[in-house]
């Protein structure tokens, strides 16, 4: 889609390796109740608060008011 000429987004979820790089919280520093208490998430967490600040990001960025949204797992 970049080829055609498409503004292409990735974004990194929940639960990937990436994911452990977040800039507030350490895993490898925390206790195994804080450990716990981060990785209890579902996917509707991430419906309801992860995915509109990344919408937002994209729209403001890239100026446009309507997106097309593919996901994939």
């Amino acid at each position: 889609m970049a080829r055609e000429g498409y503004d292409v987004w990735l974004a990194n979820g929940r639960g990937t390796h990436a994911s452990r790089k977040h800039r507030d919280y350490d895993t490898s520093k925390m206790d195994s109740e804080q450990r716990k208490k981060y990785w209890d998430w579902s996917w509707q967490d991430i419906a309801e608060k992860d995915m509109p600040p990344m919408i937002d990001l994209v729209r403001k960025e890239s100026g446009q008011d309507k997106i097309t949204y593919v996901g994939h797992s």
